[in-house]
């Protein structure tokens, strides 16, 4: 957000690489939305959705995050630089012995951004971010189904507006 705007409200689209074993790269879209606090810093949220992928001899899943962030941002004309923080719970939808299971853990992680106002509120840009999942289990008959933590690498473009 440039100096003087009080929100914004992007879609973004690119790569989210998980470090489970025997997983592949998902391709993940979204949204964020927010509005300025105080000069530097933002609050707001944001909701990803990720793609099926399955690797060789593995369960498919997909996953999607829903949460809140903070963002200090670093103005300077018509771009801006931000790092940010983020938490929230995630939905991890995957096939078990034939049954649909959903785990539902938290994750939280780190944020950083680029964005350029191309145009009146029309921006571009990039973020990165890397997201810790922690582990879940669900009830199955008499035993429990566990899903291990993990930790995702994501890169987006991202489009929007500031406001």
């Amino acid at each position: 957000m440039a100096e003087g705007d009080r929100g914004y409200a992007n879609v973004f689209f690119g790569l989210s690489v998980p470090d489970l074993a025997n997983t592949t790269t998902h391709s993940v879209y979204g949204f964020t939305g927010g509005s300025r606090v105080f000069k530097e810093i933002s609050l707001g949220g944001y909701h990803a959705i990720s793609s099926t992928e399955t690797a060789t001899g593995t369960i498919p899943f997909r996953y999607s995050l829903t949460g809140l962030e903070s963002r200090y941002y670093v103005a300077s004309g018509a771009t801006n630089v931000f790092v940010g923080v983020r938490a929230g719970i995630t939905k991890i939808y995957t096939t078990t012995s034939g049954s649909n299971i959903i785990f539902s853990p938290y994750h939280y992680g780190v944020v950083s951004g680029y964005n350029f106002k191309l145009w009146s509120e029309l921006t571009v840009g990039f973020e990165g971010n890397l997201m810790f999942i922690s582990g879940d289990s669900v009830p199955s008959g008499s035993a429990n189904i566990d899903h291990n933590a993990f930790t995702t690498i994501n890169f987006f473009l991202t489009s929007g507006i500031s406001f």
